[in-house]
């Protein structure tokens, strides 16, 4: 929503500050609820590109826990999981934790995350009605003082 069509219906400029501090997944759940169907593979394919750019900046955390679900992206390190378990290998020690260092990015994975932001951006509505908004999460709502 614009400046100026904020000003118009009246509701503030209040919400716009919202939507750029917003979480990722916060601002998909906006776009999910006005959009037709919201079961695109993009989605995933985006949420998986913020864990990757989390990952890279902040080294551990929840990201990288929630990218640890995804062995595409630590493939030398699940091989040696693999390779371990098939040897029938014990555990004498604790085994070191997959982390950060060990994240593959193959040219596959941003082939993905190009298709997906073109795909998102053929796919998104080009307008969405200021009735439309009442159907949008609390946070969004409070934002713009309607909640």
């Amino acid at each position: 929503v614009s400046k100026h069509a904020s000003k118009r219906s009246k509701m503030g400029y209040c919400g716009c500050p919202a939507i750029w501090i917003a979480k990722v997944q916060d601002l998909i759940c906006l776009i999910k609820c006005h959009w037709p169907d919201s079961n695109h593979k993009f989605f995933n394919h985006l949420d998986t590109c913020r864990l990757v750019v989390n990952v890279y900046k902040h080294g551990g955390g929840s990201s990288l826990e929630l990218l640890n679900q995804n062995p595409e992206f630590f493939k030398e390190a699940y091989r040696r999981k693999e390779y371990k378990k098939a040897k029938g290998y014990t555990k004498t020690f604790p085994e070191r934790p997959i982390d950060f260092k060990e994240l593959e990015v193959e040219d596959a994975h941003l082939d993905q995350l190009s298709q997906a932001i073109t795909d998102f951006w053929l796919q998104a509505p080009d307008t969405i009605s200021m009735s439309q908004i009442s159907k949008s999460p609390k946070w969004f709502l409070k934002a713009w003082g309607t909640s």
